[in-house]
């Protein structure tokens, strides 16, 4: 059973409620007492404010301290609560770093694996492919397709080819590459998107069919990009 400090809580809210304004590290302690009484209230506050505090210090161990903190406050988050999942992942991200920073991969990719269970999976995926697990990363790839993140469609694509050439699966990797190039021909015919994109990604295409031996491929990736590039230079000089 946890005891309250009443006097803690009083200095809290009159701090909160005082005409100046706290520092962070102010709110941080105020936050602290009062989540202990009104989790519902200020734990989402205190998740805010320790993430808000990091931003202070060039200590990486007080990062970490002041991350966990987060995290754990930001797991006890009552289920429903409004922008609960968004200040778990930033929480948990945060975390992550901290972690990384010091070295402590096995604790940071641990957390890495509760972020993606979260629906971030950008930092697990990393930790694979460093890690040489090529194939699982490109299976969190996959899943981050499906989900249709907007905004990430074209970064998930690339590193989800870019996994699974890791991985040996050249062919699923020209496939998934294949249904980017679709997906940005449509957007330069409907000028949602740079001709400059299309250049790259024709090229990086090309390096792909070559070195798998596929030069015919390799060879007609390397004419559309010609051809872009002729149509950007005419499309620059207007």
């Amino acid at each position: 059973m946890v005891t309250i400090d009443h006097d803690a809580v009083l200095r809290a809210r009159v701090l909160l409620l005082g005409s100046g304004r706290p520092s962070r590290a102010e709110l941080v302690g105020a936050y602290r007492v009062l989540a202990e009484v009104s989790p519902k209230a200020y734990l989402p506050k205190l998740v805010d404010a320790l993430l808000a505090l990091r931003y202070e210090s060039r200590d990486p161990k007080v990062n970490v301290a002041l991350t966990a903190e987060a995290s754990r406050a930001a797991r006890r988050v009552e289920v429903g609560t409004p922008k609960r999942e968004e200040r778990l992942r930033r929480a948990l991200d945060a975390y992550q770093a901290s972690l990384f920073v010091l070295g402590r991969r096995a604790e940071g990719r641990a957390i890495c694996e509760e972020l993606a269970e979260a629906g971030q999976r950008e930092p697990l995926v990393r930790v694979l492919a460093e890690e040489g697990s090529f194939w699982e990363a490109a299976k969190l790839d996959e899943e981050a397709a499906r989900d249709g993140i907007p905004g990430r469609s074209f970064w998930t694509a690339v590193r989800w080819a870019a996994n699974l050439e890791g991985a040996g699966l050249h062919d699923a990797a020209s496939a998934v590459f294949r249904e980017l190039l679709e997906e940005t021909r449509r957007e330069v015919a409907e000028q949602s998107t740079a001709l400059a994109i299309l250049t790259w990604e024709l090229v990086h295409f090309s390096r792909m069919r070559e070195s798998v031996g596929d030069r015919a491929g390799a060879a007609a990736a390397r004419r559309e990009a010609q051809s872009v590039l002729e149509e950007l230079a005419t499309t620059v000089s207007r």
